[in-house]
Formats: structure tokens, sequence, C-alpha cells
């Protein structure tokens, strides 16, 4: 069976970038133009072992954080983004409650819960997409866990910038 941190590898979109920076408090991702100011209490690693994953933030009792990001095919947006992970979602043996466009933090972006209610996994993704490029946030771990810091996955999103 998979771990439950190559589950929340594998719900990640792949892309790979050098030149990942993380200064006191900001990640920066300079090819991608990402500048995302961090959460007090969360422990923030570049170094995850997998090119695409560009951030990945940990927090004591299980809850996680990845964020991801690249450029979109020609002819995908943010809708086939997300349903392009909802399959994957659903392969994985993730049962997938809501996937629908949303606004958050005054921001047009796709919402996807989904989780393993076996395993009492739950995981929220948001994807943001500006011109050709995307970011995904995806907050993940025991559900109630997941219920706990779902400000904090907003307040990312809000700190979010693209240039």
């Amino acid at each position: 069976m998979r771990s439950f941190f190559t589950v929340l590898v594998l719900l990640s979109p792949l892309a790979a970038w050098a030149g990942l920076e993380l200064d006191e408090g900001v990640f920066t991702e300079p090819s991608l133009g990402l500048r995302l100011p961090l959460l007090e209490g969360w422990r923030p690693s570049t170094q995850t072992g997998y090119p695409g994953l560009l951030l990945l933030l940990q927090r004591q009792g299980g809850a996680r954080i990845v964020v991801g990001g690249g450029e979109l095919r020609p002819s995908q947006g943010l809708a086939s983004l997300a349903a392009e992970n909802v399959a994957a979602l659903s392969a994985l043996g993730m049962t997938v409650f809501r996937s629908q466009r949303a606004s958050s933090q005054h921001r047009a972006v796709w919402e996807v819960w989904a989780g393993q209610v076996s395993r009492g996994i739950q995981v929220r993704q948001l994807y943001l997409v500006e011109g050709k490029r995307f970011v995904t946030l995806t907050l993940a771990g025991p559900a109630r866990e997941v219920a706990r810091w779902q400000s904090d996955l907003l307040q990312l999103l809000a700190g979010l910038r693209l240039s």
C-alpha cells in the first residue's frame, strides 16, 4: 500500500525548475515568477526529492501543504487541469466530494475536495491560473488537521504572487 506521503506527492502536478529560493520567510521560484510568504508554525522544505514539488510545508499533527506549479499546455485551461488531477485522485482510491470553480481570496480558483473516508484522510486543493502559468496548493492529512488548517491554506493563497 502506498504511504500517505506518496499519495500526497502523486496529487501534485509535476514540472521541474532550478533555482528554488527560500529566504527570510518568503519562498520564491524565479522562472515561474512565484513569490509566497510562509506561515508561522509550518516547516518548509524545498528538498522534497521530487522535481515537480516546489515546496512542502509540514505541521505537527500530520497536516501538509504542497505547492506545485508550471505552465499550461497550449489547449489546457483551469477546468481541464483540475479534471486531469481529479482523475488521478480517483485512480489513487480517493473519493472526490467536490470539484468546482470558486472564488477565494478575491481570485478565481478551481477547488477540489477529496478523501479516503476509511483512512480518515482529507485533501483540499486550490488551482490558480494566471496567463499560461498555474499554481496548485494542496492541503492534505488527517481530516481533523485539514479542518483545523484550512484558514492557513487560504492565507497562503492570499499572499501568493505571480509576476
